[in-house]
């Protein structure tokens, strides 16, 4: 009589070939053990991918981004599948550090912009720059938050005034703020000094700015010394003006 159903029992363990089993046998859910699938057995991928859950529950796979450049993986307010986007802020730029490479005079008792003309850090986060330090182009001698760089950003600055005969009467420097297509207004970061009987004085301060695109920042003097004699000295330790982006 012949066999037709062969129990499990009747098989010697190891006795069963791949090439014995019908290519149309499909494996269902409940014959696999619950945390039965080891990584070694799911199919390969590229370096760098990750996998979600797709629309009708399938995992789906999330390529890697072609050119990774601080990009962060994210859900974004509406979305139904996670992305790359590129991180805020990285890398903290823009970013920047420029300097008066000499001193200059100051008429007394008059605002009057630091003519910064040399740089160790001017990176607009692309491939560019981000103070225009000549006295021509777009907003000269000011920091422009470039085009998609909105935010928060730290602005500081080191000024050191001098009278060439006399007394200081007093000191002042401020940050000044454009927007986008408009003047320069005194804005944050005045700071000032009445120094009486000296020859000079060193003027700090750091603030954080909330920016537009197209906000331009500059910053200003002013020294009382009762003629023409008032200066401000030259050189990245005694004339500068940095920032950078925090978000």
């Amino acid at each position: 009589m012949a066999t037709t159903k062969i129990r499990s029992s009747s098989i010697t363990d190891g006795q069963v070939a791949n090439a014995d089993l019908s290519a149309t046998v499909a494996v269902t859910g409940g014959q696999i053990a619950d945390d039965a699938v080891t990584l070694a057995k799911m199919a390969d991928g590229t370096q760098g991918d990750t996998l979600y859950y797709g629309a009708a529950g399938a995992p789906t796979l999330l390529a890697k981004p072609g050119t990774p450049a601080d990009e962060v993986l994210t859900f974004a307010t509406g979305a139904t599948a996670p992305s790359w986007v590129a991180a805020a802020g990285g890398n903290n730029v823009p970013r920047f550090s420029v300097y008066a490479s000499a001193g200059w005079d100051l008429s007394d008792n008059t605002w009057t912009i630091n003519p910064f003309d040399s740089a160790d850090v001017n990176d607009d986060g692309a491939s560019g720059t981000c103070v225009n330090i000549t006295a021509s182009g777009t907003n000269p001698r000011g920091f422009t938050v470039p085009a998609g760089e909105a935010g928060k950003y730290v602005l500081s600055y080191t000024i050191n005034h001098y009278t060439i005969s006399g007394n200081m009467e007093a000191q002042y420097v401020a940050i000044y703020k454009g927007v986008s297509g408009g003047a320069a207004a005194e804005y944050i970061g005045k700071n000032y000094m009445y120094v009486g009987a000296t020859s000079t004085a060193t003027l700090v301060s750091s603030v954080i700015v909330d920016a537009a695109v197209g906000d331009h920042y500059y910053i200003y003097s002013l020294n009382q010394c009762g003629d023409t004699n008032g200066r401000v000295y030259g050189g990245r330790l005694l004339s500068n003006f940095s920032g950078f982006k925090l978000l």
